[in-house]
């Protein structure tokens, strides 16, 4: 703290009657004997899921997973050292943040932590502090689009996380990065709070637009057919599997859970099941297209099965020239069994535009992907980890239906 707000603090806050040690003490005394003895792999702390698409569950993290994410910045190709700067926004109530800030104390990194969520205020700090690394999720991004950019030359890795953006806006990411003078694309990662924080990761050097990057260090992807099980080769879409250092214990009092997401293969591996839909290339580049459960069986009005695929139609509504959010789920409407409803935020307030998204809609869309309703939002519902609350817009889709 500056001397003046220290003085103040240290005259307003009265000391812990608790057993405590001085920092001082605490530096001394770790050069002659260690402080703390723990299991490694005992349980550390519980994080729950942010609950986008379902009840929330207790993540146990052991001790060893959250110190094998700080293992991996160090050692993987971020090229971070210590000294550099961090701005982080991540809550430190979700896993990928209370990763992140064992990554900055471990690294020796510098950190400002900033706490309030606004994003305007947030793109102000980000300028202010100009910091070497900044990690931010989907909801901030149009808010730098719309930002007057100054230079900021020191940064050497701008990280998206938490959600998908379009590749438009990827695309229109990296060019506001490069009139702040900064080499730096919009690197895309992707991670479970089951497992420990981020699985891939992009960097300025390893970059695909629209991909999530490269698995981390002693990171293994693999991508499993739902219908059979069976391994798939490059570029074939599946469900994402992964084996990291990084994986919890468990679900916190639910065991049956627990099995469900986890198992261990015949040699002997422990995998994650992520429920995420996805590929690899062949350079190893994982792309993510879609959650397993938010995949839905429809008929369509000839009368054909059809599965149907909200992501894809989010992706399609994207690509208007005047949609910058998009959200899309599904109620049961006999006799189609499910159909889509679609939910946006516009770049610029039109009404007009309304009419042309369903007119665009059924003339390039597959009949069973066709909405039954678009609706326009002032502001997208978001969860706490900045993800699109899909259980809001069910609830939404549920009255707009009964009215």
């Amino acid at each position: 703290m500056p001397t003046h707000i220290k003085l103040g603090y240290q005259l307003k806050v009265k000391p812990s009657k608790h057993n405590y040690l001085s920092w001082r003490l605490f530096l001394d005394k770790g050069i002659t004997e260690p402080i703390l003895s723990v299991d490694a792999l005992a349980p550390a702390m519980i994080v729950y899921t942010s609950g986008s698409t379902g009840t929330p569950k207790g993540v146990v993290l052991s001790n060893v997973a959250i110190n094998s994410y700080a293992f991996q910045t160090r050692n993987d190709a971020l090229k971070t050292k210590r000294g550099d700067s961090f701005l982080l926004i991540l809550p430190p109530f979700i896993g990928f943040g209370i990763a992140e800030l064992q990554t900055i104390i471990t690294n020796g990194f510098n950190c400002t932590l900033w706490i309030e969520l606004k994003p305007k205020e947030i793109v102000k700090a980000f300028f202010r502090v100009k910091p070497n690394y900044f990690i931010g999720g989907p909801a901030l991004i149009e808010t730098f689009l719309h930002h007057v950019p100054s230079k900021h030359k020191t940064l050497k890795l701008f990280i998206g996380g938490g959600g998908g953006i379009s590749e438009e806006k990827e695309r229109n990411i990296n060019q506001f990065l490069l009139k702040c003078g900064s080499n730096c694309v919009y690197a895309g990662g992707y991670g479970l709070t089951e497992a420990g924080s981020t699985l891939c990761c992009s960097t300025n050097e390893i970059y695909k637009l629209g991909s999530s990057g490269i698995p981390l260090v002693k990171t293994c992807v693999k991508v499993v057919n739902t219908d059979t099980g069976e391994m798939l080769p490059y570029g074939e879409i599946g469900e994402l599997h992964f084996s990291t250092p990084n994986m919890m214990i468990g679900y916190y009092q639910n065991e049956e859970a627990t099995s469900d997401i986890i198992y261990i293969d015949q040699e002997g591996t422990k995998w994650v099941r992520t429920g995420d839909l996805g590929y690899v290339d062949p350079d190893g580049f994982v792309f993510i297209k879609g959650r397993i459960k938010r995949i839905y069986i429809t008929r369509g009005k000839d009368g054909t099965v059809y599965k149907l695929f909200p992501q894809r139609i989010e992706e399609f509504f994207l690509s208007q020239h005047n949609v910058d959010q998009c959200g899309v789920v599904v109620q049961e409407v006999e006799p189609y069994i499910f159909v889509p409803f679609v939910y946006i935020i516009q770049k610029k307030a039109n009404k007009d535009d309304l009419q042309k998204l369903y007119d665009v809609s059924k003339k390039e869309l597959p009949a069973h992907m066709q909405p039954e309703r678009i609706v326009i939002l002032d502001v997208m519902p978001l969860t706490q980890s900045g993800k699109i609350d899909y259980l809001t817009l069910e609830k939404l889709s549920r009255s707009s239906e009964k009215t």
